[in-house]
């Protein structure tokens, strides 16, 4: 499957870091250098979530075998690229057999 933005623009690199930087990335990973430096301390922030949203992220979690900040951090991290890649919230999927779908981003 291929992922095409709506407008051709590419995602700066510090945003695919983001993914590849993690505990756990299965990306390529980065500079032994920028490795050894040490990480931001932890941001603690509260949030209020509707009933829909918790059991959402509940299911999120348990399915990925995930703490629910874990699955936060992940869902924040992609919602970034996403947003870097399809800034309008439009993007293109090209299935293996060529068919075209149109996905919008809410």
């Amino acid at each position: 499957m291929t992922i095409e933005p709506r407008r051709p623009n590419q995602a700066p690199q510090s945003v695919y870091r983001l993914l590849r930087s993690g505990p756990g990335s299965t990306g390529p990973k980065s500079d032994p250098a920028a490795e050894q430096t040490p990480r931001p301390p932890l941001v603690r922030i509260t949030v209020n979530l509707t009933g829909p949203a918790d059991r959402a992220l509940a299911a999120l979690a348990s399915g990925q075998g995930l703490s629910k900040t874990d699955s936060v951090n992940r869902a924040l991290q992609v919602a970034a690229i996403l947003h870097a890649i399809a800034p309008d919230g439009h993007l293109t999927v090209v299935l293996p057999d060529g068919t075209k779908r149109e996905i919008h981003i809410v």
